[in-house]
């Protein structure tokens, strides 16, 4: 005895496009990663740079006491908060993301420079990455559940 099981080819078929078409445009995707990276950034100034795994250096006593003297912020970075407020997706592709912060300054804290430590605010952590990859993975079954639908 014995049975039989014949594929329909075009219901694959169909599939395949379906996936296919949303392999395309990742922009969906993208919007979700972006948004956990400027989750990220923000998450940054609360915990120093913890949440990277490069904690910040501590403010120099006299880089404290001046910005006490002139009534500013005392937390690192965040003299005004402007540069925390500046960080924003610039770019969203079908395949490409970028986010940026436009305040000149920015890159000489995110970098360091020969006077001044590294202090990272954009980056991936060990934890950021699964994030990626299970947003990844929950992008690929949503498609896959409009193909069953």
């Amino acid at each position: 005895m014995q049975i039989t099981i014949n594929l329909d080819r075009s219901k694959v078929d169909w599939v395949i496009k379906a996936l296919n078409d949303g392999f395309n445009d990742f922009r969906p995707l993208l919007k979700e990663i972006g948004a956990i990276q400027l989750k990220s950034a923000d998450e940054s100034f609360k915990t120093r740079g913890t949440n990277l795994g490069k904690p910040w250096a501590r403010l120099k006593t006299e880089t404290v006491k001046q910005k006490m003297r002139i009534g500013k912020n005392i937390d690192i970075l965040q003299r005004s908060g402007k540069m925390r407020r500046s960080f924003a997706i610039s770019k969203l592709t079908n395949n490409e993301l970028n986010i940026e912060n436009q305040i000149e300054y920015f890159k000489y804290h995110q970098l360091g420079t020969r006077k001044m430590p590294q202090r990272q605010v954009l980056g991936h952590s060990q934890a950021m990455i699964k994030r990626h990859k299970i947003s990844t993975v929950n992008y690929v079954l949503k498609l896959i559940q409009k193909w069953m639908k």
